[in-house]
């Protein structure tokens, strides 16, 4: 079956943002249904990717309704509505790509139907974790039995799967392949409220976040992640990186700044010229 160029609409938004998204399977129907949904003000939050600080999340509450608005800023940014649903016990949400946010004119727009993606969510305190279903492996799965789920190939060369399946469907085989059709997980620490002292976790994710503008900023490149060093709380003053011969990619950076997160020092270094740091005080974010 062929459905044409019509799930354009969420293939472009994976396509700009680059987020692990664009691993996942779409849907033109919801992977939950109207009973299952729940709402849960612990996800409310800004949110940052553990490994690469670039990539932001904000969720907020749709008033008093079970819904939430999510914005994912990467390179670029993409807005979608969001529901959380139990499966079993299990944690989802629902994602789906706001229309409004789309960079198309009007004319083509019409040809465009938002499609559904699904994760597999946990929450615990300030750390989130997704996991999204595997395009590898449901095709893999769909190939030695197509009568699980019905999908057709869209896009201009007819080569995206797009799941067709009622939404029950899709939930007994999701249920049923839970262990074996999700992705690794991505992990998101919380950003703490202004003022609130950071994290360990948020500390060090910042830390990133503010050594990769430096280096950019001065070398053209964004070689750091929050795991590179641990953060250290000395002398209530955050401290993360130092200068290492080997570097991260040919690079050093010493971060450090007050228990919130404020009044940041950056420092950036080739790993071969201790000598001759690049010192910066970025604004305050």
């Amino acid at each position: 079956m062929s459905i044409g160029n019509k799930t354009l609409w969420l293939i472009g938004i994976l396509g700009c943002l680059g987020l692990l998204l664009e691993a996942c399977i779409p849907s033109l129907n919801p992977f939950y249904t109207p009973k299952d949904v729940i709402a849960d003000d612990a996800l409310v939050g800004s949110w940052c990717e553990a490994t690469n600080p670039r990539l932001a999340v904000v969720i907020t509450r749709n008033g008093q309704e079970k819904s939430y608005t999510i914005v994912m800023r990467d390179d670029k940014q993409g807005t979608f509505t969001a529901h959380l649903f139990q499966l079993k016990g299990q944690l989802f949400i629902d994602l789906l790509p706001v229309k409004d946010n789309l960079p198309v004119d009007d004319g083509y727009a019409l040809y465009l139907v938002p499609t559904h993606t699904i994760a597999r969510i946990a929450l615990q305190g300030d750390t989130l974790r997704a996991e999204f279903l595997d395009i590898d492996k449901i095709m893999a799965l769909l190939k030695a039995k197509p009568q699980l789920l019905a999908l057709a190939m869209a896009g201009p060369q007819q080569d995206i799967p797009v799941l067709t399946a009622p939404t029950e469907q899709m939930q007994a085989f999701v249920i049923e392949h839970m262990k074996d059709v999700f992705l690794g997980a991505t992990t998101y620490h919380r950003q703490a409220r202004a003022g609130a002292p950071l994290t360990v976790q948020a500390a060090a994710a910042r830390a990133a976040q503010l050594a990769n503008d430096a280096c950019l900023k001065q070398f053209g490149k964004r070689p750091f992640s929050a795991a590179n060093w641990k953060a250290r709380l000395v002398n209530e003053e955050w401290h993360w990186g130092e200068m290492d011969p080997k570097g991260i990619g040919g690079y050093s950076a010493e971060v450090k700044f007050k228990p919130d997160g404020s009044d940041p020092q950056v420092k950036v270094f080739l790993s071969n010229d201790s000598l001759r740091p690049t010192l910066s005080k970025p604004s305050i974010k």
